[in-house]
């Protein structure tokens, strides 16, 4: 079916093309198939079905529209497939795979995903350069296309790896920093018993390894509760998101203050 409607286009062009000369003939499917080209390139995905909607040059005498709607319609579709290939050969770069596709376009933008990949990882999105314009050809398009997308892609994985890197770290540095580092602000001294136990009115920082990366809980002593040895075991502290109650004095370290109270 396909076929026989081919052959009365081409039957139907040749009537059209024979009040033409060759060289008026060759310059009309020349600017049709360019135009239909291009709105395949502009178009939204790979389904030949978008280019039903392609429309001719508007700069067309009145014999040369239905030749050129049916040129237009057929590059259409032709570069629909070479996206199509294309797409397809992106899709292996990742697996570097550039020899598995049968098109030749479908190699090409492998091969030019896999230089924006290399490029985007390791130096960046500035690297990637601008989209191609409209003024190229069709097919330059498609392989720059292929490789300021992966460049572009490939750039924000590697960014938001290496966030996710620098924040893992980070919450590393910052859980052994409480674990290992702010219990040493605690005081100690050469006799077990002896140091000086807290007092309402003393400033202290709360040690809690569930609080949050950066943040610094500093209070108020507001009560004191000895034990039964009389020692000084949990306190009332008061801090800018409100009172923390029996807070065990292991977790709080005193910070030297001025002579009117006010910490360091």
């Amino acid at each position: 079916m396909n076929l026989l409607i081919g052959l009365k286009s081409l039957e139907f062009i040749d009537g059209i093309y024979t009040a033409l000369t060759s060289e008026e003939a060759a310059d009309l499917q020349e600017t049709c198939c360019a135009h239909g080209e291009a709105y395949a390139t502009s178009a939204p995905g790979t389904n030949p079905r978008v280019c039903s909607d392609a429309k001719p040059p508007d700069d067309l005498d009145e014999e040369q529209v239905e030749p050129c709607i049916i040129a237009v319609k057929a590059c259409c579709q032709k570069h629909i497939k070479k996206k199509k290939d294309c797409a397809a050969g992106m899709k292996l770069a990742p697996l570097k795979k550039c020899a598995v596709p049968k098109s030749d376009i479908g190699k090409i933008c492998c091969e030019e995903c896999s230089l924006g990949r290399w490029t985007g990882e390791s130096q960046g999105k500035e690297a990637c350069g601008d989209p191609p314009d409209e003024y190229v050809s069709p097919a330059s398009a498609l392989r720059k296309n292929a490789y300021h997308q992966c460049c572009t892609d490939q750039s924000d994985i590697s960014s938001r790896k290496q966030w996710r890197v620098a924040q893992r770290l980070a919450d590393m540095f910052w859980g052994r920093w409480l674990k290992e580092a702010l219990p040493c602000l605690l005081p100690r001294t050469m006799k077990p018993g002896s140091e000086e136990d807290l007092q309402v009115g003393d400033v202290v920082l709360v040690v809690d390894p569930s609080s949050e990366r950066g943040y610094w809980p500093r209070g108020l002593v507001e009560a004191v509760h000895p034990g039964a040895d009389g020692r000084v075991r949990v306190a009332d502290v008061r801090t800018s998101r409100g009172t923390l109650r029996r807070r065990s004095v292991q977790r709080l370290a005193r910070l030297p203050t001025h002579p009117r109270g006010e910490a360091y």
